[in-house]
């Protein structure tokens, strides 16, 4: 290893591009050993602990020094060793993640290199591509025990200001996202984005090129082996994002570039087919959680407002329409909150399995609610089909009835259930402002009359949401609506919410009155309607972790030490995904 290194010095390009070949392949099958002192061993193999220090700061050395060499276009063997170095570079990252090793990474500061990388091939039609290693990288970086101890890179994140280099790596990571979002319905074949350049330099540029692109394996269950490995570079978006509010702001600002959507509209795209498929694999869960994180800081963040401009609205959004029941088609220009909303809304319709995942459903409904709060907060009428979340909220809540929760998570549940009971409470106390008309209104109130039944069952199976004043709101509806149907008479929709109601009626009702009659009765019994007394002002309440929040604050913003075990989890995947795509590219 001692004389590949050294080679990385010579100003024979050919040399130095086989020293890195070997490097990669040498490194690739000693980190793919399991030994039982990991940090010792591999010192051992690599050099030993009394030459480690000069081998692997100057591999480290010359690494950095290759990849922010300036382009020549006459000389393409330039871009094969700068590639070839990425490609080492993520191997040794990858492979040095929670040992000792890692230590080098963190002194040696490669953040430049990286950068410059990224700024040197915006434009080149070859390098572009190669962005998104680059990326990848500086994602697998930014973990190395940040939430232990300060990570130079993640510090060179939050201070990164150049406008040139965040939006040439967004355009990178939207191009990936469109790629990865057609391999849903690629059935098999070539990518359509998979166009390959006439001219490209060398042999590995090449085969990695083709192997960037590739379609999912026939031979395998294509949905059971999405999404494809590149989706790693979406690490570093949400490493970006978390620290840096002007690259959060760029994110959703972006034009298109060479994609044929925006970035964010990609993102968006990816995620309704990440999350319907997400219940396939762990490793599919992994990065759909990923999605729902950066999502959740998008919205909790500045510039939120920015999901709610009129001036990026668009229709770039592919919302998927593989599994029933679909959302309804739109194609008019849409606001930017309106298709996280939709994603949100399949991410809870297509997930109920025996085996819940209650933590995903958790923080899909927390961003459920942040949503409502934002639109509370900015005054925003949204002209969105709300009727699809209220009925996949409905569906969820009697799925739960169904399926009672095992005695040992009753916490987990005792916290989802009260940021179901959160979002209709809210939704009903501030639906004269975040709903775009009266009907959608009335259609909240007439499924909440509806379903009062399954409310009713659901707050025996989770006894914990008794004291949330969003029930009281509920039951408040309920008991008023019974009032007045009692007073008129019934149908099989009243005998359903009799039974929650404070005072149910002793009167046997009657079927006399259609679906049209009891949505008039809403409509008129809104105007007597009286719901905030259910609502105290009480600050305090926001230090409830159990989720009886008040249904005029928001729930307190995303902690990244909460999601320590999920980060280390999706940072290993990120770089088995990333050792992956070099494996047989030699």
């Amino acid at each position: 290893m001692k004389n590949a290194v050294n080679n990385l010095a010579s100003l024979d390009l050919v040399l130095v591009n086989n020293s890195l070949t070997i490097l990669s392949i040498f490194m690739q099958v000693i980190f793919s050993k399991k030994f039982m002192s990991p940090s010792s061993d591999f010192i051992t193999v690599f050099a030993g602990l009394e030459f480690i220090d000069d081998v692997f700061y100057g591999l480290l050395d010359h690494i950095s020094s290759i990849i922010k060499l300036p382009p020549d276009a006459s000389n393409p063997l330039i871009l094969t060793i700068q590639v070839n170095a990425i490609r080492t570079a993520n191997i040794a990252a990858g492979g040095a993640y929670q040992t000792s090793l890692a230590s080098y990474f963190t002194h040696k500061d490669m953040f430049n290199s990286i950068i410059s990388f990224i700024d040197n091939s915006s434009g080149n039609e070859i390098a572009e591509q190669f962005i998104g290693d680059a990326f990848s990288l500086l994602g697998v970086l930014s973990n190395y025990d940040k939430l232990e101890a300060i990570n130079p890179y993640r510090t060179r994140l939050a201070d990164f200001v150049d406008h040139k280099s965040m939006t040439s790596s967004i355009i990178a990571s939207g191009l990936v996202w469109q790629i990865c979002n057609e391999s849903y319905f690629s059935d098999n074949s070539r990518l359509t984005n998979s166009k390959f350049p006439s001219t490209v330099g060398s042999g590995l540029i090449a085969s990695y090129y083709q192997h960037w692109f590739q379609a999912p394996d026939p031979q395998e269950n294509n949905l059971d082996s999405l999404p494809l490995k590149i989706i790693s570079l979406t690490l570093t978006t949400y490493e970006f994002i978390n620290v840096n509010k002007v690259y959060a702001k760029l994110l959703l600002e972006c034009p298109s570039g060479k994609a044929k959507n925006t970035p964010f509209s990609n993102f968006l795209s990816l995620s309704t087919n990440l999350f319907q498929n997400q219940h396939r694999t762990t490793r599919a869960a992994l990065y759909a959680r990923l999605h729902l994180l950066i999502l959740r800081i998008l919205i909790e963040s500045p510039p939120p407002s920015l999901l709610l401009s009129n001036d990026l609205r668009t229709s770039d959004i592919i919302i998927s329409q593989q599994r029933q029941p679909m959302l309804p088609t739109v194609t008019t220009p849409r606001l930017l909150v309106e298709g996280v909303l939709d994603s949100l809304v399949l991410a809870v319709r297509h997930n109920m399995k025996r085996s819940l995942d209650i933590d995903m459903y958790i923080l899909t409904f927390t961003v459920i609610f942040q949503i409502v709060h934002l639109l509370r907060e900015s005054k925003i009428a949204l002209s969105y089909h709300w009727s699809e979340l209220w009925k996949t909220t409905f569906s969820f809540i009697k799925y739960i009835n169904s399926h009672p929760p095992d005695p040992r998570t009753n916490t987990s549940y005792a916290k989802l259930g009260n940021l179901i009971v959160l979002i209709l409470g809210a939704a009903v106390i501030h639906g004269d402002t975040i709903f775009g008309n009266s009907d959608q209104y009335d259609d909240l109130l007439y499924k909440i009359v509806e379903f009062a039944d399954s409310l009713s069952k659901f707050e025996k199976i989770i006894p914990a949401i008794s004291t949330s004043p969003a029930l009281s709101v509920l039951k408040t509806v309920i008991n008023h609506y019974t009032e007045l149907f009692r007073n008129t008479s019934s149908t099989s929709v009243g005998k359903s919410f009799f039974s929650f109601a404070s005072k149910p009626s002793s009167a046997a009702p009657q079927d006399d009155l259609t679906p049209q009659k009891v949505l008039d009765i809403i409509k008129e019994g809104y105007q007597t309607l009286s719901i905030h007394q259910n609502v105290t002002k009480n600050k305090n309440d926001q230090q409830d972790q159990t989720g009886n929040y008040l249904l005029y604050d928001s729930l307190p913003k995303y902690n990244e030490a909460d999601e320590r075990l999920f980060l280390k989890k999706v940072t290993r995947q990120v770089i088995l995904d990333v050792q992956q795509l070099h494996v047989g590219l030699n």
